[in-house]
C-alpha cells in the first residue's frame, strides 16, 4: 500500500518535514518492545556492569595506544554509535544501533566519553572539555 502526505495506517504516519533537506518524516505509531529511540532517551541504565567495565577498558586502551585524533569520534553521538557498531566489539555484541546510541549517551553521563567542543568531537573523557574543567576546579 502507498501512503501519501498526512495519511496513516495502523502502524505508520507520514508527514512533511520542516527541514528543507528532508521531504518526509515517517513515524511509527507503536514502537516494538525492543526499539530504543536514540533521540528520546530515558536515563535508565539497563546494561550489565561488565559491559561498562569492558567499554571503559577499551576507551582507556585507546588513550594509551592512539593519538588524540585517532581516538576521537568526529560525528557526534550517532556517529560514535555507528563507529562502535562497525568495530564489532565483543562487549557490544547483540546490541542494536538504537541501543548503542543509548549507551553512548549514558557513557557521556558516566564520564567515559565527553565532548571536545572546538572540534565538535566525542572523545575519551580524559580528552574532553569537561575533564579540563574538572581539573581546573580542583
Amino acid at each position: 500500500a502507498v501512503i501519501t502526505w498526512g495519511e496513516q495506517d495502523e502502524k505508520l504516519k507520514v508527514t512533511r518535514s520542516d527541514d528543507p533537506h528532508i521531504k518526509a518524516q515517517f513515524r511509527l505509531k507503536v514502537h516494538p518492545p525492543f526499539f530504543v529511540q536514540f533521540t528520546n532517551f530515558n536515563d535508565a541504565d539497563c546494561y550489565p556492569s561488565v559491559m561498562w567495565e569492558k567499554f571503559r577498558e577499551w576507551v582507556d586502551d585507546r588513550v594509551q595506544t592512539m593519538g588524540p585524533e585517532e581516538r576521537a569520534f568526529t560525528s557526534g553521538r550517532y556517529g560514535c554509535a555507528r563507529a562502535l557498531q562497525f568495530l564489532h566489539l565483543e562487549f557490544f555484541e547483540g546490541y542494536s544501533l538504537g541501543q548503542l546510541c543509548h549507551i553512548v549517551n549514558l557513557a557521556v553521563q558516566k564520564k567515559i566519553l565527553g565532548y571536545l567542543a572546538r572540534k565538535k568531537w566525542l572523545v575519551p573523557y580524559q580528552d574532553s572539555d569537561n575533564a579540563e574543567k574538572d581539573a581546573a576546579a580542583r
